[in-house]
Parts: structure tokens; C-alpha cells; sequence
């Protein structure tokens, strides 16, 4: 199984600390957003970034980013503005102004992802399947099922219908959130757009995004409402391997202080991705809120 299968499947056990490996594998078969720039060092006052959905490979989508989210430009004076993409079926645009010298943190937001509800019913929680259209017929309850996140064989209880949970059940919203970020440099590399906003999800950049070594490698933090996030597993995919017979996926771990350093093999375009919080043991409540969350970014020799 690979990083980004346990990630999609909400493991946050530590499974390597700062270790990369090269693998034969195609990722997890589910979709994730993502952001990526023409350049991530552009010259003129304008960078075009492209967006998408994908599945099988880094920065190739099977379909646009669904729903406007809060698209935003964090500038070099650390000011972020709003920013409209255009979206159509295949694929998302966004051209960001980048007037000025310095770097810009280009970021999707928050865009709401899959909601529910869950309910304790005799001691554990399930998720509950929404009533269903007027006059259609209620779904009949689900059987067992592998939960995310846990070993092999560990079964949770499956769904269960909107009528059929008990009056006065204890009940909780859960929300999902995806984002997807990137940064570009005109001119010098700044500081001021790096700096984390306190709120949600994000991954903080120890290393600049744009003076990421081969030799140095990339280091991080993850960060909740501004906390570092310990144990979070991330993977890192490079693109442009559409047609080798190998895809290189990194792996790593954040240490106690959400820290992690990824070391790379070689040169090119990026993508991070990881997901928080895991999936809660089967039974169990599950998150309020979680974040699906990809940052592209290049290494350079």
C-alpha cells in the first residue's frame, strides 16, 4: 500500500520519518486538488496557474476545481487580495498579478468538500445517510465496513438512515475542506507571504518554497489554528513521469514540533499532499473538520 493510499485512507501513523523512496506504483485511486504555476519564477506581471482534479498523476487533471472556494493572492507586503479563476470542465485557470518584486503565496482557500452527519447510536457513532427524495425509497442499512485509517480487517459499523436514528440521539455536523497552494518569486525571493494566517490547515515553509536545493531539501511545518501538528503523514509526488515505468513518491513524518524535512533524488515540479486529521477508529466520534491540502512547489539543482 502506498503513502498516499494510507493518507486517503486517513492513517497518520508514522510509517517513515524523513525517508524517500522511489516507486512502481500508481497513487491511490481517488482525487485530489491541486494548483500548479506556467513558472515558478515568472518575469513579467502576470503567471498563469493551472488547476484540477487528479487521480493517476501529479498536474494532470481529470476534471476543473468544482466551486469558486476563496481563491486569494498573498502579495510580497504580505496583503492578500481576492482572486477569480476561470473554471470550466476539463481544467481551472487562474492569471495572478504579480506586480511587484518578491514572492506571492497563491492559494485555493478553503473549498468546502463532502458534509455530514453522525450519530451515537447504542454507544457508537455512525455516519448517517441523508433522507432521501420525496417519494424514493430509504437506502437499507449498510453492513460493516473497513474503516480509514485502521489495519487490516478492522471493521466499523455501516451507515445508517436519517428516520432510523433514535429520537434525541447525540448528533454532529462534519465538514470536509480541500485546499490547494503554491508560491511563485519574481525577482528575489521574500519572506512576508510565507508567514502562516493562524486559521485551518496549512503547511508552513521553514525552507522558501522557491530556494528549495536537490542538496538541502525541503523543510516544513504542519500547523492547525496555528499549533504544529505532530505525527502527520505526508507524500510527495513529482510530476512529469507520465511515461516512465516508475513514479517517485517521498514519504515522511512530522516529528513532535509538526517539523519535517523531505531529501530528493532529483530536480523538477512537486506536489505535497496530505490529509488531516485520520480517520477515527471505527466507532468512534469523527472530526468536526477535516482538510485534504496539496502545496506544488520545484526543486532545483
Amino acid at each position: 500500500m502506498t503513502a498516499r493510499q494510507l493518507i486517503l485512507k486517513g492513517g497518520i501513523a508514522v510509517l517513515l520519518t524523513t525517508a524517500a523512496v522511489v516507486c512502481a506504483v500508481t497513487p491511490a485511486s481517488a482525487h485530489t486538488p491541486y494548483i500548479v504555476p506556467t513558472t515558478f519564477a515568472p518575469e513579467r506581471d502576470v503567471v498563469a496557474v493551472q488547476g484540477g482534479m487528479s487521480e493517476e498523476n501529479a498536474f494532470i487533471p481529470d476534471f476543473g476545481l468544482r466551486g469558486d472556494g476563496d481563491w486569494s493572492v498573498t502579495g510580497p507586503d504580505g496583503v492578500t487580495t481576492p482572486a477569480k479563476p476561470a473554471n470550466f470542465k476539463a481544467i481551472t485557470i487562474l492569471e495572478a498579478s504579480v506586480p511587484t518584486a518578491g514572492t506571492y503565496r497563491i492559494s485555493t482557500g478553503e473549498r468546502p468538500g463532502r458534509g455530514g452527519k453522525a450519530a451515537k447510536v447504542d454507544g457508537v457513532w455512525r455516519s448517517v445517510r441523508p433522507a432521501p427524495p420525496a417519494g424514493a425509497p430509504a437506502a437499507p442499512a449498510g453492513p460493516p465496513r473497513m474503516e480509514r485509517g485502521e489495519g487490516e480487517g478492522a471493521r466499523g459499523p455501516g451507515p445508517i438512515n436519517a428516520a432510523d436514528v433514535p429520537a434525541g440521539a447525540e448528533t454532529i455536523d462534519t465538514q470536509g475542506f480541500q485546499i490547494a497552494e503554491t508560491y511563485v518569486s519574481k525577482g528575489a525571493p521574500s519572506a512576508a507571504a510565507l508567514k502562516p494566517r493562524g486559521k485551518g490547515f496549512e503547511i508552513e515553509p521553514i525552507t522558501h518554497p522557491n530556494e528549495i536545493f536537490l542538496d538541502d531539501g525541503f523543510t516544513f511545518r504542519a500547523l492547525v489554528d496555528g499549533k504544529p501538528v505532530a505525527g502527520l503523514q505526508v507524500a510527495v509526488h513529482r510530476g512529469g513521469e507520465l511515461y516512465d515505468a516508475g513514479r517517485t513518491m517521498i514519504e515522511a513524518t512530522t516529528g513532535a514540533d509538526g517539523k519535517a524535512t523531505i531529501k530528493f533524488a532529483k530536480p523538477g515540479a512537486y506536489m505535497l499532499e496530505t490529509r488531516y486529521p485520520g480517520q477515527s477508529a471505527p466507532g468512534a466520534a469523527p472530526a468536526a473538520r477535516s482538510w485534504t491540502y496539496t502545496l506544488s512547489f520545484e526543486v532545483t539543482q
